[in-house]
């Protein structure tokens, strides 16, 4: 190790342990003043002629060797020792949260297979929505009905900030849906006019006609002050915009809504998490009508 290098992590152990390191080399100083001294001692004994020049000379270089014998040389030492027990330190810290995280994550699938297993019991389709395999999927008594390929999905700020314990303990266990907006209808009825004789009969389609297509957005709200948002990833509207504009419309007078109450009853309005995820149209109408009144959810984060 060069002087150099020597002196660069003197320097950066001074900026990060000031008062340590101020302690070594004050000691250092006195022993170098201690050692000046003596030198003036003797030179004052001492008469000015070559061989006292030759004498202060060799004094100098005692000096300079007691610096980094007693000063420069424990404080280098004792840097690296820090240096070392930091760096054994940090790597025993790295190793325990490898092996939280291992855990964590064998938990958190223990818990989600205990949770899919007692969702198998119901006979009711639950959605299930998994992010780790990127799908959106309707189930019943453990048979896959409809798996949707996720393709964009989003995280608001709050859900983002929380831990992921405290995260993967929100989703460990099924949640049911409290109430449901949609831009569409979850029942769609089909008015058919009977025919008025048998010919009539004849020349109607024997198929009922599909309802009026329109624009898919819905969200799932939850008791746990969850939110998840069903948006269609296509831009060109099939339908009425101005549907899909007071959905959009009915959510923001919601959130004034709750600040206004807030305001009124001198309590923080409730935060909302939200999820918001992007299907092809016809998949998120098919999962919407697909799910019954307030079904059962199951996340996997």
């Amino acid at each position: 190790m060069n002087t150099s290098h020597l002196l660069a992590k003197l320097f950066a152990f001074i900026s990060s342990t000031k008062a340590l390191t101020l302690k070594f080399l004050s000691a250092s100083l006195f022993k170098i003043s201690v050692a000046i001294s003596f030198i003036f001692s003797k030179t004052k004994a001492l008469a000015i002629n070559p061989k006292t020049y030759i004498f202060l000379g060799l004094q100098a270089v005692i000096v300079i060797g007691l610096f980094f014998i007693l000063g420069y040389w424990p404080v280098v030492s004792h840097i690296e020792k820090i240096t070392e027990d930091k760096n054994n330190k940090a790597h025993v810290l790295a190793g325990e949260k490898k092996i939280f995280e291992k855990y964590r994550n064998i938990k958190a699938e223990k818990d989600f297979n205990k949770a899919l297993l007692n969702l198998s019991k119901s006979d009711s389709i639950y959605l299930l929505i998994d992010f780790k395999d990127s799908t959106v999927s309707l189930a019943i008594k453990g048979v896959l009905v409809h798996e949707v390929r996720l393709q964009v999905f989003s995280f608001d700020n709050g859900l983002k900030k929380l831990p992921p314990d405290i995260r993967l303990k929100v989703f460990e266990k099924p949640l049911q849906v409290i109430s449901d907006e949609s831009t569409i209808e979850k029942f769609p009825i089909v008015l058919k006019k009977a025919p008025k004789d048998t010919i009539e009969a004849q020349l109607t389609e024997s198929a009922p006609a599909a309802p009026n297509q329109s624009d898919v957005f819905f969200s799932l709200k939850f008791s746990n002050n969850l939110i998840i948002e069903f948006h269609q990833t296509e831009t060109d509207f099939l339908g009425d915009k101005a549907i899909v504009r007071q959905y959009f419309m009915n959510k923001r007078k919601q959130i004034v809504m709750r600040e206004i109450d807030s305001l009124k009853t001198m309590q923080p309005a409730p935060y909302f998490y939200k999820i918001t995820l992007l299907l092809p149209r016809e998949e998120a109408r098919s999962i919407y009508r697909g799910l019954p009144v307030k079904p059962f959810v199951l996340i996997r984060m």
